[in-house]
């Protein structure tokens, strides 16, 4: 779904704009280390609450340039799990 902006109701933060950040992040890591991946379950999905809004917001108002998704690649120097939260931090550095 390709929304403006979220419509009224929705209460939660995931999908296609998060899972196609991890997605490139590993594409990245495959094509520059040759990482190879297994199958991967990623809780992406998170309820709306106060903490995550700014990185709703941020999702739907800007883009994301101003976070540095290569600190979530396999070869950064401290790798930080792929999370709504570190994504969060992310934004607030």
């Amino acid at each position: 779904m390709n929304w403006d902006s979220a419509p009224k109701g929705i209460e939660a933060l995931g999908g296609h704009v998060l899972l196609g950040a991890y997605a490139l992040i590993n594409i990245v890591d495959h094509h520059n280390a040759q990482i190879y991946l297994n199958h991967t379950k990623l809780a992406i999905f998170n309820n709306l609450t106060a903490e995550i809004k700014p990185l709703a917001k941020h999702i739907n108002e800007t883009d994301l340039a101003d976070i540095d998704f290569s600190q979530f690649s396999k070869t950064a120097t401290d790798p930080q799990q792929f999370t709504v939260a570190n994504l969060v931090k992310a934004l607030n550095k």
